[in-house]
């Protein structure tokens, strides 16, 4: 790695450290060396500081130069300081302040999503549910802007929310925080949890569990959160949004849904001509139908940062829909032999046959039943503009990359993934490895040191992160996951400010030990160093010349 050139007007000093490492001193702080040939010449060298040299090296070498210098230096013999026998007995030496190492790695820049907000106390107006009392009378008090904090306890009869918020004034529905709060019973429409033409409604911290129906069920809803919330244990779907837009959930459980198995109607999440929506830092297992379905005409969505494990299957199902984004997900153990970890369909009950602008990327896909990534259609339909890239995907039963049925029309890419098995169909492909993954990634599905995957990516569409939120650079690596750092200083400016700050705390003892040695070197005493007190030089900004 180059040593990074500085280039303001009046640095020519660093400039030369930058073309020249370990000149720096000589170049930049001639007047600091002068000083200390004046000491040598009396005879006065035990007031020197270490070599300032070597911070700067320390600051503008890479890491490869300064080993070979510390190795080179490690080598020479100690010179052998003979002090003048008319010297009175030398002071004791000061303890240098402990110059700080380079690290060996750079540690990895994380830009990928972040999770949202843990439950907390409200700051807002709030209407206390009493301990056993009703959340539906709360709620008919409830204006935009209040929560309606709920204490632990179990709330059978189901809840519809007949009350709605005011753009950037949502109405809270929220668990007091640290406290259970599960929802039971019949409920009086489809859902355990009615949302029926409701906007501006957000939950936290509630669990809805055991109904007949749906758990959660939406109709013409818009700018909904549901967050930390649990849903389970449902005859039917678990979380079903139809018509609806604006829609978030976020760090919720979904298991055990569609507890009637394959005729319960919608999955254990159906977003269902819906737009606008994002499902992300949530776990959804064990369900009895698809995990997470965006289907027929819904569009602009986004499935990220998810668990997706254990459900008969597909885990994440595409049908029908276009503009979706579905990445950073670990997708496992479908449990029908049919069904793939994640699929891209049109079924029959599609208006339009097609799936358009579909984009899969960072996950990771394995153990599934019926293979990795898959493509379906019922009867027949199209797949356009589908982007597959930098996924891991192996150990799936029967294809890690299946088709069966459809046809693809405009530019599909196929890039930067490594599949166990399959081939790239009528996809435009570059960049891939299909086949063992022997020497290419260990048990965590990471790569390994040396495989043949890193740096093997090509950048173009590459996501700017990894499954992991790790800043993946201009080295792209094969599959999911990033482990090709680039060892760069984040900021620069960060950076030459504490060069500065040391330069001039070495220069400062420098200055002492001169001035202490003209002055006082004809009488100087021994001193008792514990009762000396370390002066720390203020630092200093550079600024422009």
């Amino acid at each position: 790695m180059r040593a990074q050139r500085v280039t303001k007007p009046g640095r020519a000093a660093h400039r030369r450290v930058a073309r020249r490492p370990g000149r720096g001193l000589r170049s930049g702080l001639a007047g600091a060396l002068v000083a200390g040939l004046v000491m040598v010449a009396l005879g006065l060298q035990d007031a020197t500081p270490g070599p300032l040299a070597a911070l700067l090296d320390s600051r503008t070498r890479p890491l490869a130069d300064q080993q070979a210098v510390q190795q080179e230096a490690a080598a020479e013999p100690a010179p052998q300081a003979t002090a003048p026998a008319a010297e009175p007995p030398p002071e004791p030496a000061q303890e240098q302040p402990e110059q700080q190492q380079p690290a060996a790695t750079a540690e990895p820049e994380r830009i990928g999503p972040v999770p949202p907000p843990l439950p907390s106390m409200p700051t807002g107006p709030v209407i206390r549910v009493a301990k056993g009392g009703s959340i539906a009378d709360a709620l008919a008090e409830a204006k935009p802007g209040d929560t309606v904090l709920v204490p632990g306890g179990t709330y059978p009869g189901g809840l519809d929310v007949e009350v709605d918020g005011a753009p950037g004034k949502p109405i809270t529905i929220q668990a007091v925080p640290g406290e259970k709060v599960t929802i039971t019973g019949g409920g009086g429409g489809n859902g355990l949890v009615s949302l029926d033409n409701r906007s501006w409604i957000t939950m936290i911290g509630i669990s809805v569990k055991g109904s007949g129906r749906h758990g959660i069920y939406a109709h013409r809803a818009s700018n909904i959160v549901l967050r930390d919330c649990e849903v389970a244990d449902s005859q039917d779907g678990g979380v079903v949004f139809l018509e609806s837009k604006n829609i978030k959930v976020q760090r919720c459980d979904i298991h055990g849904n569609n507890a009637r198995g394959t005729s319960a109607s919608n999955e254990a999440m159906s977003f269902d001509h819906t737009e606008n929506f994002e499902i992300s830092f949530s776990t959804v297992h064990d369900n009895g139908e698809e995990g997470i379905d965006a289907k027929y005409e819904s569009r602009n969505g986004r499935i990220f940062n998810n668990t997706v494990d254990g459900n008969r299957g597909p885990n994440i199902y595409i049908d029908s829909a276009r503009d979706i984004e579905v990445f950073n997900n670990t997708v496992t153990n479908t449990t029908h032999e049919s069904k793939a970890g994640i699929a891209i369909a049109v079924e029959d009950y599609s208006e339009t046959r097609r799936a358009a602008n579909i984009k899969v990327y960072n996950n990771v896909v394995r153990g599934n039943a019926g293979g990795g990534i898959g493509f379906w259609t019922e009867s027949s339909g199209t797949f356009s503009g589908i982007q597959i890239i930098n996924n891991t995907v192996v150990k799936n039963a029967k294809s890690d990359l299946k088709f069966d049925g459809g046809s693809f029309t405009g530019t599909n890419i196929l890039r930067n993934n490594i599949f166990g098995s399959g081939s790239a169909g009528s996809f435009a492909a570059d960049n891939n490895i299909f086949g063992a993954i022997d020497g290419i990634l260990d048990g965590a599905l990471k790569l390994i040191k040396g495989s043949k995957a890193a740096g093997a990516g090509n950048p173009e569409g590459a996501p700017a992160f990894d499954i992991t939120g790790i800043k993946r650079g201009s080295r792209i690596d094969l599959g999911a996951y990033q482990v090709t750092v680039e060892n760069t200083v984040a900021n620069p400016t960060t950076a030459l400010t504490g060069l500065v700050n040391e330069i001039q705390a070495a220069t400062s003892q420098l200055t002492q030990g001169l001035v202490s040695a003209v002055l006082g070197s004809a009488s100087r005493t021994p001193t008792d160093a514990s009762g000396a007190q370390e002066t720390v030089p203020e630092p200093v900004t550079p600024t422009a010349d």
